[in-house]
């Protein structure tokens, strides 16, 4: 499960979760696969791919670290400035 349960959800709001955690891992994929060579960062991604309303960066930033954690992505070792001013890592396929 890639939804990490830290505030105690039971029951339909955690299924709800969980879904919704598997399918920003599934919207990032599906959109880095049209652009493979591509590498991305977690604001980037959540300018271009469509969340839900609202998603937060840090919902991002999960599925980004899951999906590399289970060898989808990668991170590249580059960097570009992110929303709050501060230098975020960029993601590819692997």
């Amino acid at each position: 499960m890639n939804f990490f349960n830290t505030i105690g959800e039971s029951s339909k709001t955690l299924n709800d979760s969980v879904s919704n955690a598997l399918s920003q891992e599934e919207k990032i994929l599906v959109f880095m696969s049209l652009t493979p060579m591509s590498d991305y960062t977690a604001f980037e991604l959540l300018k271009l791919v469509n969340f839900k309303f609202n998603t937060p960066i840090t919902s991002v930033r999960r599925a980004l670290n899951c999906l590399e954690r289970d060898s989808k992505l990668v991170n590249t070792g580059k960097q570009r400035l992110g929303d709050y001013g501060k230098m975020c890592g960029c993601y590819k396929l692997l």
